[in-house]
């Protein structure tokens, strides 16, 4: 059976179911995936421990939100709820820089969990705290 454009109708469909199953599958890794930093933020919760996934995350994200930055260390206050990142940057700070530190404030919030504070001191100063 074809349709209007002359295409084999149960090609198309099985077409569409494919794409739709290719969907699902993305979004159950999705999922998946929100799922085990859900499971990672409880324990660092429970235990004050990060997780070397964490880890990771909190270590890439500056290369990728502070492209000025030379060199950093990450300070980490399980008792306190902070996560600090002490940036040492040369040059001129990228476009609409604030907002590209809130990203990475956010992201800290998603890894260890909201009531944590993230702060980041440049070249000595504090320069954003959330």
């Amino acid at each position: 059976m074809e349709n209007s454009e002359g295409k084999n109708i149960v090609a198309v469909e099985n077409d569409n179911i494919e794409k739709l199953d290719n969907m699902v599958q993305e979004s159950k890794k999705e999922t998946d995936l929100l799922d085990q930093l859900s499971v990672l933020r409880e324990m660092t919760r429970r235990t004050g421990i990060l997780h070397e996934a964490q880890i990771l995350q909190l270590q890439w994200w500056p290369w990728v939100v502070i492209p000025h930055c030379k060199d950093f260390q990450i300070e980490f206050s399980h008792d306190n709820k902070i996560l600090q990142y002490v940036i040492k940057t040369k040059g001129k700070p990228p476009t609409k820089y604030k907002k590209r530190l809130e990203y990475l404030a956010n992201w800290v919030k998603e890894l260890l969990g909201h009531e944590y504070d993230c702060r980041i001191v440049e070249n000595g100063k504090v320069i954003f705290r959330k």
